[in-house]
């Protein structure tokens, strides 16, 4: 236990280790950094709420035109099809492949527009500090966290399983009790691994035009992309949808099965940064929204086919975002700081 004098203003707890740092005065575009993890805690940026309101803005316009115009067309024995984003979604829809065309509805129209105008929702606000008084807590950090939406310093109860606990002050989760979380973690990363090595090595989809069939892969429509030349676009959707994701899996299971043996992994502050970035990068709606041009472009002029691939990468998809929810950051750094305490 060790008693803090603090002052809220001044102190946060990281992101990624929980752990309490006094934040020192920050001259513009300097960062700050946790000691133990190297997670950035804060950075000093200058008109931050009028460059938000200004790229919000530009978002939102863009959102619009991609909504509203062709999208990409499509020219076969002389017939030239245009598509549309919402137009295919629809195709979906009257194809009977609703589940499909709700999880691209959501993921390309949806919750983009919803998070520009979040954004846009909050840029006229203006934080106040003027009601924050110096205040004497005494504190263990391993209790205490900051809400990471509004960064009100709370003291999280003990809880039950099953229970949560909220930010008074703005609603945001800022803990669940988790029962078995590490198991469940390495059980949902161990079956996406098996999802992602199915996904890629089995059939996407078929595409049969007068008679003739041609099969589909995720790495054979990569690799088409880069020898007709479009080598920029074939990079995104490898890193985004095969390596990404691929690392994201992999350093969970390098984080995870060495704590359920009673061990800790080395490197664990770079293991779990190099987690987030690998999750932040790893859009596998990506892919799904290139599916859905191919559908569109090819619906009306050949059959098309769902491969086992095409479900083993549906099925990635949940089982991976189900890893990630069940991935509790701050029991792992309470595994090793506890382990590290014990140490002799």
């Amino acid at each position: 236990m060790t008693d803090l004098d603090i002052d809220p203003k001044d102190w946060v707890a990281c992101e990624s280790c929980d752990l309490m740092v006094r934040l020192p005065e920050l001259r513009p575009r300097e960062e700050a950094e946790c000691a133990r993890c190297g997670q950035v805690l804060e950075r000093s940026q200058p008109d931050s709420l009028r460059r938000t309101l200004a790229l919000s803005i530009a978002s939102l316009l863009l959102f619009v035109v991609a909504q509203t115009t062709v999208f990409m067309s499509f020219e076969l024995d002389g017939l030239v099809q245009d598509a549309w984003i919402l137009t295919g979604i629809q195709s979906l829809f009257l194809d009977g492949k609703w589940p499909l065309a709700s999880l691209i509805f959501f993921t390309t129209v949806a919750a983009p527009l919803l998070w520009i105008l979040s954004l846009l929702y909050m840029a006229p606000l203006v934080m106040s500090t003027s009601e924050s008084t110096m205040t004497d807590l005494d504190i263990d950090p391993k209790d205490w966290v900051a809400c990471e939406s509004c960064d009100l310093m709370v003291r999280l109860p003990e809880l039950r399983p099953r229970e949560e606990a909220e930010c008074a002050r703005c609603g945001q989760v800022l803990e669940r009790s988790q029962p078995d979380s590490l198991r469940r973690t390495l059980a949902l990363s161990i079956a996406s691994l098996l999802l992602f090595v199915v996904a890629q090595t089995t059939v996407f989809m078929s595409f049969e035009l007068d008679g003739l069939v041609q099969d589909a892969w995720i790495l054979t429509g990569i690799q088409s992309l880069f020898l007709d030349g479009k080598w920029p676009l074939a990079s995104l959707i490898f890193f985004t949808t095969v390596a990404a994701p691929l690392l994201w899996i992999l350093s969970l299971l390098y984080i995870v099965v060495p704590l359920r043996a009673g061990r800790v992994p080395p490197g664990i502050a770079s293991a779990m940064r190099f987690c987030t970035l690998a999750k932040n990068w790893s859009m596998l709606e990506v892919f799904l929204l290139s599916v859905l041009v191919t559908y569109i472009k090819l619906a009306g002029v050949a059959k098309l086919g769902i491969g086992p691939g095409a479900l083993s990468f549906a099925a990635l998809m949940l089982v991976s975002t189900l890893a990630g929810l069940s991935f509790d950051t701050r029991l792992v750094w309470s595994l090793v700081w506890n382990r590290s305490e014990a140490r002799p």
